[in-house]
C-alpha cells in the first residue's frame, strides 16, 4: 500500500484520481489533503473510445505515475456504483452496462470508486449546505446538484441546466427559465459553482 505523511500523525493512502473526458484522459496522485504528489499526465481520448481502448489508456497512463492504494474515477456520463449508464461524449451503446470501477480494480489491484465527472469537480468545492449547483465546462457541459452535501440522482440534467444567477452581497439571486416537470423542485438552488476544466 502506498502511503503519504505530510504532517504529523498516522500515514494516510495516496489516490490515484482518474478524470475520463471526450478529448483527453487525465490521471493524477494525491495525497492526502488532495495536493498532487507529482506531475499529471494525460493523453488524447481513443478516438474509437470502446471500453476496452480506454480502460488500456487509463492503465498505461497509471503505470506513469507513482504508487497508489485507491483509485477514484470521474466519468463524463451517469453512473450507479460500477455501472456506465450513459457515455454521451463516448458512445452510450458501447458503453452501458459496462462495469468499468470493476474492471478498474481488477487491473489495478486497488479499491475504486466511481461518480460522474461533475459530481467528483463538486464534492471539491461545495460548502455542503443547503442546495448547490455545479456546472463543468469541458468537451460540452456537466451538471451536479447536491443538498446537505450529499449529490442528488438526476438523469436528465439539461432539464434543470435553465437558471441565471447574479451575486448580491454574498447571496446567490436565481430565478427559473422554462422548467420541466423533471425540474420542479430543484431548479432554486442556494449556490452555484462553475469550473472550466483545463485543457
Amino acid at each position: 500500500m502506498a502511503l503519504t505523511n505530510d504532517h504529523a500523525g498516522p500515514r494516510k493512502p495516496l489516490t490515484l484520481a482518474i478524470d475520463i473526458g471526450g478529448s483527453h484522459l487525465k490521471a493524477a496522485v494525491l495525497n492526502a489533503s488532495g495536493k498532487m504528489s507529482a506531475d499529471p499526465v494525460r493523453v488524447k481520448t481513443p478516438k474509437l473510445a470502446t471500453p476496452d481502448a480506454v480502460v488500456a489508456a487509463l492503465i498505461s497512463l497509471s503505470q506513469r505515475l507513482g504508487q497508489f492504494a485507491r483509485v477514484s474515477i470521474g466519468f463524463p456520463g451517469v453512473v450507479r456504483a460500477d455501472f456506465v449508464m450513459t457515455a454521451p461524449n463516448l458512445g452510450t451503446k458501447e458503453w452501458h452496462g459496462f462495469r468499468l470501477g470493476a474492471v478498474i480494480a481488477q487491473e489495478l489491484r486497488n479499491p475504486v470508486r466511481m461518480l460522474n465527472d461533475a459530481s467528483i469537480q463538486g464534492l471539491g468545492v461545495i460548502a455542503g449546505e443547503v442546495l448547490e449547483c455545479v456546472l463543468t465546462l469541458g468537451t460540452e457541459m456537466g451538471f451536479a446538484l447536491f443538498r446537505d452535501g450529499t449529490s442528488h440522482r438526476i438523469w436528465n440534467s439539461a432539464s434543470i441546466l435553465f437558471a441565471t444567477i447574479r451575486p448580491i452581497t454574498n447571496t446567490w439571486a436565481r430565478r427559473r427559465l422554462r422548467p420541466s416537470a423533471s425540474s420542479a423542485g430543484t431548479s432554486a438552488f442556494t449556490r452555484l459553482s462553475v469550473s472550466s476544466k483545463p485543457l
